[in-house]
């Protein structure tokens, strides 16, 4: 399950269809203080967190910190506007993607992202 935290209503909507289309179940928030909540009663079914990194409330870095301390391990796919990747540092598993990107180019990194937690769950 991903959840995908997102305080614009027609981004969240259209990144929860791709990602619902292309087979995955999908949780939607549209901050951070929903995510958490979310996040605690699907404790243990939630693959990765894709959040925005600009949030009302709760940026995405603080909405990341924590979810991954109470799920450690789970990835992260950053996603803004305006912020650079270099932030990443200190999240562990995460990527960052700029918009606006592609589509295809987020079912590609939420595979990826997937499958290096599978692996790792494995080793």
């Amino acid at each position: 399950m991903i959840l995908i935290v997102d305080d614009e209503p027609t981004i969240r909507a259209l990144l929860a269809l791709v990602l619902h289309e292309a087979g995955f179940l999908v949780l939607t928030a549209e901050n951070g203080f929903d995510a958490i909540s979310l996040s605690r009663s699907h404790r243990g079914e939630i693959g990765l967190l894709i959040t925005d990194i600009t949030l009302p409330g709760m940026n995405g870095w603080a909405l990341a910190r924590e979810v991954v301390a109470a799920e450690p391990g789970l990835p992260v796919l950053f996603m803004s506007g305006g912020c650079v990747e270099s932030e990443l540092n200190g999240y562990g598993r995460s990527e960052f993607m700029a918009k606006p990107f592609s589509l295809p180019s987020l079912v590609t990194e939420v595979r990826n992202l997937l499958k290096e937690g599978r692996s790792h769950e494995v080793s």
